[in-house]
């Protein structure tokens, strides 16, 4: 039952890009070819894509830093305590 709604939410999502799409080859016309124009956008939806990743993932060492999961994070905290005299 909870996928309907975000099945529902993505159609809305791919309707609205498709119309965007429509928006922009009427307002470019013949400056730009169409297959032109969906490289474009396909290479933005894998910079976006690979965004998020790199994101992801350093949300995620953050939280391993942070609760000391990391190899040899003892030896840093341990480190990071003394003070030099």
């Amino acid at each position: 039952m909870e996928g309907a709604p975000d099945q529902a939410g993505l159609k809305v999502e791919a309707d609205a890009k498709a119309e965007e799409a429509e928006i922009h080859f009427a307002i470019l016309g013949d400056l730009i070819s169409p297959e032109c124009y969906l490289q474009e956008l396909e290479l933005i939806e894998r910079l976006d894509a690979g965004i998020e990743r790199a994101f992801d993932r350093l949300a995620k060492y953050q939280a391993r830093r942070k609760s000391g999961s990391l190899p040899g994070s003892d030896r840093r905290n341990q480190r990071w305590g003394r003070v030099r005299q």
